[in-house]
């Protein structure tokens, strides 16, 4: 009759499974309270606000002359969230929200089909990358059927053998040999075809699946370095990425000892990976369990280092053996003109030589890339100048082929050309 319209706005806390975990519930229902005042705040005293369960809240917007003034809340309350929750007056917290908009009469007429549709467009809101909102389009309903039918897909993928490893070389720069390959996970689903890692890791993380997943690729690495083993090829070690569940949620460390006993592998033959955004998540647990894996000899390397917020203090706290730097920061290096990219590649290696840290470069695609990185004394790069990621047996093949695989081999490296991939 007003001619005005409904938003409903569905907000759930990004990751606070993480916060009840290492600081209790009882720390918890502390920031849900919190949370809930600062929602209020943000969203004013004309309209409702309602926790629907755990750590997913409501707001109904009332009298909105204009569909734009729900985004406008939405971004009030992703604002109101960036000032960190002080605990006790001692120990911030910083916690964010992933929220889904839908409106009436626009998207629904009835209040749970108004919230259905919310919930819809904050899921979107969350495979986007968390910290942000999506208002409620139709297409989204086939995206969502898709996800579901990925994650149904993906329960069957390792009984039905749909999963797989592929394995990148890593190369040496100082003395021209490959010593070590990262294990990557491909799956190729028989309902959908190749489905990339972007697209079912984060997946497999939200529905659990990763930890089973994360055996998996584990204990399937260690058998192709064993076998490598067999065959001669008795110096190689293999890195395998672990995601923030397998290291805060599961009982990693075991996993870890048994599989590694069971394939006679030794420990530091292996490297774990685990990005900036892992560690930071639950530092003290973090560093506790990284502590366990260094005293049984296994090597730990931050991926993707650059993209997060590590600072240096906590970085020198943690047990951490290499620094990866991101490709992102690898593709301009040796083009004209690019002078930021480079002096954060330079200083993330010297920042690294000062800790005693390795440094591997990702991405290398380039000789010009490849000379920046030898200049300014890179220890390790990898990417398809090298070699793409390949096969076990193709993998095992191209390190018996590799010009430094018999021995010292600095001349190697300027014969190399020859293998590199364009």
């Amino acid at each position: 009759r007003q001619g005005t319209c409904v938003a409903l706005l569905f907000l759930d806390l990004d990751r606070f499974k993480d916060i009840n975990d290492s600081l209790g519930h009882a720390t918890g229902d502390r920031i849900l309270r919190m949370a809930a005042q600062r929602l209020q705040q943000a969203a004013g005293p004309s309209h409702t606000v309602a926790r629907i369960g755990g750590d997913e809240f409501t707001v109904v917007l009332e009298d909105l002359a204009h569909a734009g003034d729900a985004d406008a809340c939405a971004q009030r309350v992703i604002d109101a969230f960036d000032t960190p929750m002080l605990i006790d007056d001692r120990q911030e917290i910083v916690i964010t929200p992933s929220i889904g908009i839908s409106l009436y009469p626009d998207h629904a007429q009835v209040p749970t089909d108004l919230l259905k549709h919310a919930d819809t467009a904050m899921y979107q809101a969350k495979a986007a990358g968390r910290h942000t909102y999506m208002r409620y389009t139709d297409s989204m309903d086939s995206n969502s059927r898709q996800r579901a039918g990925l994650v149904a897909s993906l329960r069957r993928a390792i009984e039905r053998n749909e999963l797989r490893l592929a394995y990148q070389p890593q190369l040496s720069l100082g003395d021209g040999r490959i010593r070590c390959v990262e294990a990557l996970l491909r799956w190729n689903s028989a309902e959908h075809g190749e489905v990339t890692p972007a697209q079912f890791i984060p997946l497999a993380e939200e529905s659990g699946m990763i930890v089973a997943i994360g055996e998996w690729v584990l204990r399937e690495a260690c058998n192709t370095l064993a076998d490598w083993q067999r065959t001669g090829l008795a110096d190689m070690s293999i890195a395998v990425n672990v995601s923030a569940t397998q290291l805060l949620h599961s009982d990693l460390p075991r996993t870890v000892e048994r599989i590694l006993r069971e394939t006679g592998v030794a420990p530091e033959q292996l490297e774990l990976e685990l990005t900036e955004s892992v560690l930071m998540a639950r530092a003290d647990l973090a560093v506790e369990r990284l502590q366990f894996f260094r005293r049984i000899g296994v090597s730990i390397a931050v991926d993707d280092f650059g993209t997060g917020y590590s600072s240096l203090a906590y970085l020198r706290r943690l047990p951490i053996t290499t620094l990866k730097i991101d490709k992102a920061f690898i593709d301009d290096l040796g083009r004209p003109g690019d002078s930021e990219d480079a002096a954060i590649t330079t200083t993330v290696i010297a920042m690294a030589r000062s800790l005693g840290l390795n440094v591997v470069a990702e991405g290398v695609e380039t000789t010009a890339q490849l000379d920046f990185l030898r200049r300014h004394r890179c220890d390790v790069i990898q990417g398809y100048w090298l070699s793409p990621p390949l096969q076990a047996r193709q993998c095992l093949d191209f390190v018996r082929d590799w010009p430094g695989h018999a021995g010292p081999a600095s001349p190697a490296l300027e014969a190399s050309a020859d293998h590199a991939v364009p």
